[in-house]
């Protein structure tokens, strides 16, 4: 994850730089979550089990 976040912080940076630009860049080390969908949980269910 570390790595990852090196290399967008490095992209980030290219950008403002080919546009000339000065950036601050912070992070709040945070991932995202899944919201789950009941409906959508189902579905998914029912299709493993018709896979299965």
């Amino acid at each position: 994850m570390d790595e990852l976040e090196k290399e967008i912080e490095r992209a980030v940076h290219s950008v403002a730089d080919a546009f000339g630009a000065s950036i601050t860049l912070s992070t709040d080390h945070r991932l995202p979550a899944a919201t789950l969908n009941e409906e959508a949980v189902q579905i998914m269910s029912h299709a493993i089990e018709q896979v299965f």
